[in-house]
């Protein structure tokens, strides 16, 4: 698509990586496990196969929570994701007007375009429109191979986020209230150079 549709030379900052310690690195990844590792279990001996989402997110999120930041995490993933899903059902509905693969690849690319540039122009909101496009197109490319309602979709997609929130908020002080060795981190997070 560069080649057909190149880029306008424009220069964009980006954020340095941080450099971390083995130290942080072992404690985040235990931190981690501490809290995702129950949800995984309850998953796979319960065999809960539709509410997958929620163990993914889990996981994902729980290499960065604190307990503040899960409160914050927590409200914008909602958010986002019913940005997302009221987006998936407009698209949704034009489509069903046009029940034409053309037209959907047309019109999907059109979003992704659109919704692509507000990231890159917009970097303060870059996450809230990221997310927005991947609820949109996970939810549209689901009722598409399945007979489904798109609105159903939607809430049980932010009433399983609902729990995800609530897990997470609820593991992240209790983690964070424990005195366990283990949690207890006395290193440097810079990396020594």
């Amino acid at each position: 698509m560069h080649v057909y549709l190149p880029e306008r030379e424009e220069t964009y900052q980006s954020h340095k990586a941080v450099e971390l310690s083995d130290s942080f690195r072992w404690f985040s990844a235990v931190r981690a496990l501490i809290m995702a590792f129950p949800v995984v279990c309850v998953f796979f001996v319960f065999q809960i196969s539709e509410a997958l989402l929620s163990m993914i997110f889990i996981a994902l999120l729980s290499l960065m929570i604190t307990g503040e930041k899960s409160v914050k995490l927590s409200v914008f993933l909602l958010i986002s994701n019913a940005i997302g899903g009221v987006i998936a059902i407009i698209v949704f509905g034009f489509l069903a007007l046009v029940p034409n693969i053309g037209f959907y690849t047309l019109f999907i690319a059109l979003l992704a375009i659109f919704l692509g540039q507000k990231m890159y122009t917009e970097s303060a909101k870059a996450p809230i429109y990221a997310t927005a496009l991947n609820t949109a197109l996970v939810l549209i490319g689901t009722t598409l191979m399945s007979s489904g309602v798109i609105d159903e979709k939607m809430w049980i997609r932010l009433g399983l986020l609902a729990l995800v929130a609530v897990y997470m908020v609820v593991a992240a002080f209790f983690i964070e209230t424990r005195q366990w060795k283990v949690l207890q981190f006395k290193g440097q997070m810079m990396a020594s150079k």
